[in-house]
């Protein structure tokens, strides 16, 4: 059977929060009150979604997974995850907040509930005068602290509160405090997995069920990353007709398109199916001669067979969506550095013809880098970007020695700055858990030098 463009009947999921934006500004069709989610493509069990329409109608993920194997998903994603779906994809209304919540890593997430965990983006695609999203921390607490304010109700005033427009996107990684504010309609991409610790949820009942929901503050306590950042919204540019890189993590990859002309896609090099979410207007796909229209709110999988698309439209928005490719770190370093083709020509260029001494440099780079993800159990993903980081680092680090050759006593200050922003970074690519695998090299390593 030949596989094509496939839409997902997606799952409507009542909440104590839902509202009713999903089918008001998705056009989404359902009777229920109170819906809060539109699964649009799922594999948790129980809730798996089934191909709407074509000779697949009826199909789940695992069905066309087992039938398909890497035509569908990719050989590379369907070696790492057999017959599993890594993502969930998701539209979310909320009418009133969510609870603030966090989710756990995937080792935690492993151990305790034989599940992904949940690393997720949120891409912003409507919101009401004033609403906010609540991510991360404002103030430095500790356990004691976050538990003082647990049980004084104070929670909120510690937290990041940010008023949000569309096109806003923010990546929360695992361990990241989090909440959906009032009045924001937002697309959601994560792993699969449904598994939420509940924090605090206002001491509101729920009219379906007439009872409070239930918290999870003893699982949730040793998984909160209480560090704070300063900024938690991902900044990004965009230009027409081309993917312009939103969030790329180990877990996902989502890039945004903004189309205004017809886009030739060719997927030769990546080993992934691609979904797409129409997120504003509406494009037509065109793939092996026939035609597909997404809308707003609609969402599509192209397996991964399917490598040449044509994208076509006078104003739409959408977001790509894949799994990450194993590349090579400096390939990768490459598109870290979000250059054009022509740019990462001339830059490999450079990198060729650098003095040894700089060469020498880079390799020190490297080695360590490839140290440091051997101790924190790193995917190749993840190695890549830092690569990255540590070498941004060194070049900082080598401007600011430069810069206050004379002045010994400023370049420590600054140089201890920049040292501090880069493990403030290493923490959030590593997570909790593997950043705890670095201190304890890092204090033994230490250990053995004294």
């Amino acid at each position: 059977m030949k596989l094509y463009p496939l839409q997902f009947t997606p799952l409507y999921k009542y909440r104590i929060w839902g509202g009713e934006k999903l089918k008001t500004e998705l056009n989404k069709q359902y009777t229920e009150e109170n819906i809060g989610e539109s699964w649009e493509i799922s594999d948790v069990s129980g809730d798996e979604t089934v191909v709407a329409e074509g000779a697949l109608k009826g199909q789940s993920l695992r069905d066309l997974i087992k039938e398909f194997k890497g035509d569908f998903v990719g050989n590379a994603v369907y070696e790492k995850f057999g017959e599993e779906f890594p993502l969930l994809i998701k539209f979310i209304d909320a009418k009133t907040p969510l609870s603030i919540q966090v989710h756990p890593s995937n080792e935690v997430a492993k151990e305790r509930h034989n599940s992904f965990g949940k690393n997720e983006m949120w891409y912003v695609m409507q919101a009401d005068k004033d609403a906010e999203l609540i991510v991360g921390f404002d103030e430095e607490i500790n356990t004691d602290d976050y538990k003082t304010h647990l049980e004084n109700n104070t929670i909120l005033n510690v937290m990041h509160h940010e008023n949000v427009q569309k096109g806003d996107t923010f990546y929360i990684p695992t361990g990241r405090v989090h909440a959906i504010g009032a009045g924001v309609l937002l697309a959601e991409i994560q792993q699969t997995s449904d598994v939420t610790y509940r924090i605090y949820d206002y001491d509101r009942v729920d009219s379906k069920t007439g009872i409070k929901r239930e918290l999870h503050n003893e699982l949730a306590i040793d998984v909160i990353d209480y560090e704070v950042h300063d900024t938690y919204k991902t900044d990004y540019s965009i230009e027409k007709n081309v993917s312009n890189t939103l969030v790329h993590s180990p877990y996902f990859r989502t890039n945004i398109l903004d189309i205004n002309s017809t886009v030739v896609k060719d997927y030769s090099v990546i080993d992934s199916f691609i979904i797409y979410m129409c997120v504003e207007g509406s494009v037509n796909v065109i793939s092996e001669g026939e035609t597909y229209t997404i809308n707003n709110g609609e969402t599509f999988l192209l397996p991964a067979s399917l490598k040449k698309i044509t994208l076509q439209s006078e104003n739409a928005r959408v977001l790509e969506v894949y799994y990450p490719q194993k590349e090579q770190p400096f390939l990768q370093y490459l598109k870290y550095l979000k250059l054009n083709n022509m740019k990462k020509i001339i830059v490999l260029l450079l990198l060729l013809t650098v003095s040894v001494t700089q060469a020498q440099k880079n390799q020190k780079a490297v080695a360590l880098a490839e140290k440091l993800s051997k101790v924190m159990e790193f995917d190749e993903d993840q190695s890549a970007k830092l690569l990255e980081l540590i070498l941004d680092r060194n070049n900082k680090k080598r401007a600011l020695r430069k810069e206050y050759a004379d002045d010994k006593d400023t370049f420590k200050v600054k140089a201890k700055e920049v040292e501090k922003a880069y493990n403030k970074d290493l923490r959030v690519l590593a997570g909790i858990e593997k950043f705890k695998l670095l201190v304890v090299y890092r204090k033994a390593k230490r250990a053995a030098n004294n």
